[in-house]
């Protein structure tokens, strides 16, 4: 992005840092080391672990708290080890549970 483009975006988009930060809170560290242990076996390819990894260094390189800090994300952060815990076991119908009540934390299915 050119110093023309940033200086837009960031006159357009006021709270783009407060937002990142909020969102930044349910990065779960941990569990992205799990996902690289089981992502052959999952199908999780190495272009997207990389691609995670890269996106939380931008997020760090921003001076980004990540990870959990509140109630919330702690909350979020569980379910993301009982999400990866039922995928890896087959257990799809709990994986969707899990998934699903993630998202209700977040407010973000994505």
């Amino acid at each position: 992005m050119s110093e023309r483009e940033w200086r837009s975006f960031e006159d357009t988009y006021l709270m783009w840092k407060h937002d990142l930060s909020m969102a930044a809170k349910y990065v779960c560290i941990e569990r992205l080391y799990s996902l690289i242990k089981y992502s052959h076996r999952l199908g999780i390819n190495d272009v997207s672990i990389r691609g995670l990894e890269l996106d939380i260094k931008a997020l760090e390189d921003l001076g980004l708290r990540i990870g959990p800090w509140d109630y919330d994300s702690r909350r979020h952060e569980l379910y993301a080890q009982l999400f990866l815990n039922s995928l890896v076991e087959g257990n799809i119908d709990d994986s969707r549970k899990y998934l699903m009540e993630m998202a209700r934390i977040r407010r973000f299915l994505g």
